[in-house]
């Protein structure tokens, strides 16, 4: 049973790679299977439909999706807030704005942030302004990210220049791809300079 369902998930890994668009029901159908467990509790198939659900980038697969956010497994969790940012279909803001709140307390924290920023949800600012002081340094960057998005103000943007000169390579990674995020011209210099490959 552990090979095939390993086997299942290098197939479903196979589709969105090479873009099969067809499979895209199949993956979504991936979304729901109960098969596949690991002994903590995750969902390795899934989160691979997952995954490649954000590759293949179709609306068809948004519901499916947001239906999987119901699932306790973070990992796959945050494999759905990745997948509905690629896709970039804003019918899936309700669902990650309601995410945000606070009864709900384990949660993708850094993937759901960068999601509202890539969709521009500004209006949830007072909810994400105290993740600029979380003891989690990539959460911190990922709201440093939103309010240098929002607001231009170079405050942010030197918290994410100072994480970018962290001892922790991969601290320093996820700030550059946070400030890659940005879009903007002026950053790349300070990328380029990083210690990170």
């Amino acid at each position: 049973k552990t090979v095939k369902m390993k086997e299942y998930v290098i197939a479903a890994w196979w589709l969105g790679k090479n873009r099969i668009l067809k499979a895209i029901p199949l993956l979504c159908e991936c979304l729901k299977d109960e098969r596949d467990r690991t002994t903590l509790g995750g969902y390795p198939l899934r989160r691979q439909a997952a995954r490649s659900l954000g590759t293949l980038k179709d609306s068809q697969a948004v519901t499916p999706l947001i239906e999987a956010l119901d699932c306790s497994d973070l990992r796959l969790q945050e494999a759905v807030i990745l997948a509905l940012k690629n896709i970039g279909d804003r019918s899936a803001i309700p669902a990650l704005i309601n995410l945000l709140n606070p009864e709900i307390k384990d949660k993708p924290t850094e993937a759901l942030i960068e999601a509202l920023t890539a969709f521009k949800v500004w209006e949830v600012q007072d909810h994400i302004e105290p993740f600029l002081q979380d003891s989690s340094e990539r959460v911190k960057c990922a709201a440093a990210q939103y309010f240098y998005a929002l607001t231009l103000k170079p405050r942010y943007l030197e918290m994410l220049f100072q994480t970018l000169g962290h001892e922790n390579r991969f601290l320093r990674y996820a700030a550059a791809m946070d400030l890659a995020a940005l879009g903007r011209f002026e950053i790349a210099p300070a990328i380029i300079k990083a210690q990170i490959p």
